[in-house]
């Protein structure tokens, strides 16, 4: 191993099967083989892989997952924001 390596982006065409990765949690292991396309394909996740630049060996990978915003999280902000707003412009539902 050289000490470079390179950080690719899970996709569809990336030969998961071929690539041999194990770090010693069986869990962590079953996510990067059974279930981080599926993730990608759902939109959920994004699989990121650190290969070894010399011989394609997956040195590790990190997944970046989507979470949601509530209204909840933007309380304060909305409520300071609110009281700056004359009461008859404020609106419970705005379409967009």
């Amino acid at each position: 191993m050289s000490g470079q390596f390179r950080l690719i982006r899970l996709s569809n065409s990336y030969p998961l099967k071929d690539k041999i990765f194990d770090c010693d949690d069986k869990d962590l292991n079953e996510f990067f083989y059974q279930d981080s396309l599926l993730y990608q394909n759902e939109l959920l996740a994004v699989t990121y892989i650190v290969e070894d630049e010399d011989n394609d060996a997956v040195l590790g990978y990190f997944c970046v997952l989507n979470d949601k915003l509530t209204s909840e999280d933007f309380k304060e902000v909305r409520n300071k924001i609110q009281r700056k707003i004359p009461y008859r412009k404020h609106y419970k539902l705005i379409h967009v």
